[in-house]
């Protein structure tokens, strides 16, 4: 009996230096896991995107983050096409380098530019970068906000103005956000889209 004792001990903790080794390879593994779908998940809009920019016509283009991806915008506007042109997590300075990938080749009617969310740490800069990077596809830029941070606000409406691009503010109560104070529920989603498509027809 006592001669079995050692190994079973051993056994033993070779089994839980097993477990315990699995554990952490599958720790890592979930670690790695968000920045991966991130990656992939743009990759994905963006051929999305541009699958659906080849369908159109001088389309009405709303680019823009999360909030825009999850948008239920209409599918067209006075005939004309939109195409929902949302990244999650995307901000002003990356929208800049990725919205020639999407728009080269094609003759959007407007531009839509609503972002806000992930740009707390943005500079005035990046969104001036983005609107003279947008203004070489179309002259038709519209600005719509999707955050009521109030710095972030002061600084886009700056921008915006320098620029000569309309700008719209929608303020969603907290009543029309989920859970995360962030992302608009269904009726978030109505103020916010109403406020869009009516500054968008007056440009029309």
């Amino acid at each position: 009996m006592y001669r079995v004792l050692p190994w079973l001990l051993s056994v033993t903790l070779l089994i839980a230096f097993a477990v315990s080794l699995s554990e952490l390879q599958k720790a890592k593994r979930i670690s790695e896991v968000p920045q991966q779908s991130v990656h992939n998940h743009r990759n994905v809009r963006q051929f999305i995107i541009s699958a659906a920019l080849a369908r159109t016509q001088e389309p009405i283009v709303v680019l823009g983050d999360s909030i825009v991806e999850m948008a239920p915008l209409p599918l067209t506007l006075l005939g004309v096409e939109v195409v929902n042109a949302g990244i999650g997590g995307i901000r002003a300075s990356e929208l800049a380098v990725i919205a020639p990938r999407l728009l080269d080749g094609f003759k959007p009617k407007m531009l839509v530019v609503a972002l806000g969310a992930n740009d707390a740490s943005s500079s005035g800069s990046d969104f001036s970068n983005l609107l003279t990077t947008l203004r070489t596809y179309t002259p038709n830029l519209v600005g719509v906000s999707t955050t009521n941070d109030p710095a972030t606000l002061v600084m886009m409406r700056e921008r915006f103005h320098q620029a000569g691009v309309p700008f719209i503010a929608p303020e969603i109560r907290d009543d029309g956000k989920l859970p995360d104070a962030i992302h608009f529920n269904k009726r978030g989603y109505e103020t916010w889209i109403t406020s869009l498509v009516d500054q968008i027809l007056r440009m029309m």
